[in-house]
C-alpha cells in the first residue's frame, strides 16, 4: 500500500526489466482483485502497427462532442504515467492513481512470491480498466504490443479496431505480415464487429479469416467506406454505403486522413446515432501530441512518433510535402530490436544530416552503433541526448530539426523542451 504518486512510478520503474510479457493469466488474477471490472466496460479495442493513437485520438474527440464521457487508454505516455489514463482528456487523478493500484498491491505480491511478476505495462492496464469500469461511458483501450496476447485483450469489446499491419516487434509477433496480422487479429472476438483500416493482402485475408472463425461482421477500408484527400488542406471526403461526409484534420499526412477516416467509419458502426456536425467538429479539433507535432519555434524542431519503416516512411512523405526545400537535420534514436538498417536507408534518402543519439531505456540502441550504420557524410552522434538537444537549441544556426526514431525518446523530448 502506498501513500504518494512517486512511490508507484518508483515502483514501476523498479520493473522495467521484466520487458515485456505475453499472455493474459496475469491480467485476470489482478482484475479478480478488482471484482472483474472488464466485465462492465463498455470498450472499443484498437490494435495495429501504426495509428492507434491518432485513430483512438479521432473517435475520442468525436463522441465526446457528442456530449460522452470517453475514457481513455494509451501508452506510452508524452508526460506522466497519468497521463495514459483519462476521461475527456483529463488525466488520471493522483488519489485515483493510489486508490486503484492499492487495490491491486496484494495479488501483485502474491504474483512476484511465485516468480510470475506483472510487468508495470499489465499493472496500468488493470488500473486503467478498473478506474474506466466505474467512471467513463464508453472507454477506448489501445493494445501495447500485437493483440492476441497483449495486456489489453482480457476484455470483451463493444467494437474492435485494426488500423494498419506492417513489421514491428518481429521477434515477439513473427517475422511475416501473415504473422503478425495473427497477433493483431486476436482482438477480434465472438459476435463483435471489427472496422479495418488500410492493410496488405497477405495481413487481410489473416483477418477476415480469423473474423470467419469469430462470425465478427467485417467493414473494410477500400471496400465498405473510402477517403477522397487534399492533402494541402487536410480536407477529405469520407464515404460508405449511408454517409458522404466533407471532412478537415489539423493532423499533417496521408496517414492522417486514413487514420481519420477509420475513427469515422468506427463511430458510425457504434450505431448511436451522432449527428453529422459533431463528427465534423470532432475531426477537425482531434489533435495528438508527438505526431508531427512542432515543440520549439527557434529553431524549429518537429516530433514525430515514427519508429518502425511503415511510420518513418509515413513520415517522410509528410516532411517532402511540406518542406521540400528547406535545409533540415534528423536527430534519431531507437530501440536495438527495430529494423534499423530499413528505418536508416529509408531516412538517408530524404536526409543529408543526422545525428544520433541514446536514451535510457534496456531495449536503447547504442548511437555509437547507429552511426557506424550510416551512410550519410554529414553524420554525428552524442549518448547525451539532452546535452545533443540543449547544444542545438542554443545554437542560432541550427537548421528545421526533426526528432523520430522511438515513441519514448520522442516522449523525453517533448517533456524537456514542451
Amino acid at each position: 500500500m502506498f501513500q504518494y504518486v512517486h512511490e508507484i512510478d518508483h515502483f514501476l520503474d523498479s520493473r522495467a526489466n521484466l520487458g515485456i510479457k505475453p499472455g493474459l493469466d496475469r491480467m485476470y488474477f489482478l482484475l479478480e482483485a478488482q471484482k472483474h471490472p472488464e466485465n462492465r466496460l463498455k470498450a472499443i479495442h484498437i490494435a495495429g502497427t501504426n495509428g492507434k493513437g491518432s485513430t483512438l485520438t479521432y473517435i475520442e474527440s468525436v463522441l465526446s462532442t457528442s456530449h460522452y464521457k470517453v475514457g481513455t487508454f494509451t501508452s506510452p505516455s508524452m508526460s506522466t504515467r497519468n497521463d495514459m489514463i483519462k476521461i475527456n482528456g483529463t488525466p488520471l487523478f493522483d488519489k485515483d492513481f493510489l486508490k486503484y493500484f492499492n487495490q491491486l498491491s496484494e495479488s501483485i505480491e502474491q504474483l512476484d512470491k511465485v516468480g510470475d511478476s506483472p510487468s508495470s505495462f499489465e499493472i496500468i492496464v488493470a488500473i486503467a480498466i478498473g478506474y474506466l469500469a466505474d467512471h467513463a461511458d464508453i472507454t477506448i483501450l489501445e493494445a501495447g504490443m500485437g493483440g492476441r496476447e497483449d495486456a489489453t485483450n482480457c476484455i470483451t469489446p463493444i467494437l474492435s479496431v485494426i488500423t494498419t499491419i506492417g513489421f514491428d516487434h518481429t521477434s515477439f509477433l513473427g517475422d511475416t505480415l501473415e504473422k503478425i496480422a495473427s497477433h493483431k487479429a486476436g482482438i477480434i472476438k465472438e459476435n463483435i464487429p471489427v472496422v479495418i483500416g488500410k492493410v496488405p493482402k497477405e495481413a487481410i485475408d489473416v483477418i477476415r479469416s480469423e473474423a470467419e472463425k469469430k462470425n465478427a461482421p467485417v467493414t473494410e477500408f477500400g471496400k465498405d467506406f473510402s477517403m477522397e484527400a487534399k492533402l494541402e488542406t487536410g480536407r477529405f471526403t469520407f464515404r460508405s454505403d449511408h454517409h458522404v461526409l466533407n471532412l478537415q484534420t489539423k493532423m499533417n499526412g496521408q496517414h492522417q486522413l486514413e487514420n481519420a477516416s477509420l475513427a469515422v467509419m468506427a463511430v458510425l458502426k457504434l450505431n448511436l446515432n451522432i449527428a453529422s456536425t459533431d463528427i465534423i467538429k470532432g475531426i477537425q479539433s482531434a489533435q495528438l501530441l508527438g505526431r508531427f507535432e512542432k515543440i520549439h519555434e527557434d529553431p524549429e524542431i518537429i516530433i514525430d512518433a515514427a519508429h518502425n519503416t511503415e511510420g518513418v516512411i509515413a513520415f517522410l512523405e509528410t516532411v517532402k510535402k511540406f518542406y521540400p526545400n528547406r535545409k533540415k537535420q534528423v536527430i534519431f534514436a531507437v530501440y536495438k530490436d527495430k529494423p534499423i538498417s530499413q528505418m536508416l536507408e529509408k531516412i538517408e534518402s530524404v536526409f543529408q544530416e543526422i545525428a544520433f543519439t541514446t536514451f535510457d531505456h534496456p531495449r536503447a540502441c547504442n548511437a555509437e552503433r547507429l552511426y557506424e550504420m550510416s551512410k550519410l557524410e554529414r553524420k554525428s552522434f552524442n549518448k547525451n541526448w539532452e546535452k545533443l538537444i540543449d547544444d542545438m537549441v542554443s545554437d542560432g544556426e541550427a537548421p528545421l530539426t526533426f526528432i523520430v526514431g522511438s515513441l519514448e525518446f520522442v516522449a523525453l523530448v517533448r517533456r524537456k523542451l514542451v
